[in-house]
C-alpha cells in the first residue's frame, strides 16, 4: 500500500498557537512585591505563585513598570546582607540578656556580647570590593623535566 500525502489547505487558526500569556492580577503583584522584599529569588517567587519560571518572567516583562519596582525592592535585602557582612568582617558588639537560676530564683542579667572580626568575611569583602588588589587565585609555576622510570617486577617462581 502506498503512503498518500495529504493534500489540501492548512487549517488556519484564530490566533497564536500555544497557551495564552499569564496576566498578573493586582493581588499577585502585591504578593510578588512582598516576596521580593523578603529576599526571595525569581524561581522561589514563581514557585509560590504556581507558575513556571519562564512564564513568570514573561508576565513580569509584560506588566508595565513592575521590573523597575522589583529592582529597587531587591536592593534593600542586598544592602542588609552587605551591612551584615561588613559588621562580621570588622567585629561588633550588641546587648544581650542571660537567664540563670540563683538559689531557686530565675534571674536575668544584661551584658554586652562581643563578636570578633571574622577572617573569611574580611577576605570575601576585599576580594569583591577590590579585586585588582585582592585576588583569590593560586598560580603554580612548574619548571624542569619529568622523567619516568619503569620498574620491572619479576615474580619469583
Amino acid at each position: 500500500m502506498k503512503n498518500k500525502k495529504m493534500k489540501g489547505k492548512p487549517i488556519k487558526g484564530k490566533g497564536k498557537v500555544g497557551r495564552p500569556k499569564h496576566i498578573l492580577t493586582d493581588m499577585e503583584v502585591n504578593k510578588i512585591l512582598a516576596l521580593y522584599q523578603e529576599g526571595k529569588t525569581d524561581a522561589q517567587v514563581a514557585k509560590v505563585l504556581g507558575l513556571p519560571r519562564v512564564t513568570f518572567l514573561d508576565a513580569l516583562k509584560n506588566t508595565t513598570g513592575l521590573t523597575d519596582t522589583i529592582k529597587k525592592i531587591k536592593e534593600t535585602p542586598d544592602h542588609r546582607v552587605e551591612m551584615a557582612l561588613f559588621e562580621r568582617a570588622l567585629g561588633y558588639d550588641h546587648k544581650a540578656v542571660q537567664f540563670f537560676c540563683y538559689e531557686g530564683v530565675i534571674m536575668s542579667e544584661e551584658y554586652v556580647k562581643h563578636y570578633p572580626p571574622e577572617v573569611s568575611a574580611c577576605v570575601f569583602w576585599l576580594c569583591n570590593r577590590q579585586p585588582e588588589r585582592w585576588k583569590n587565585v593560586q598560580k603554580i609555576d612548574v619548571e624542569g623535566q619529568v622523567t619516568h622510570k619503569v620498574i620491572e617486577i619479576v615474580r619469583a617462581k
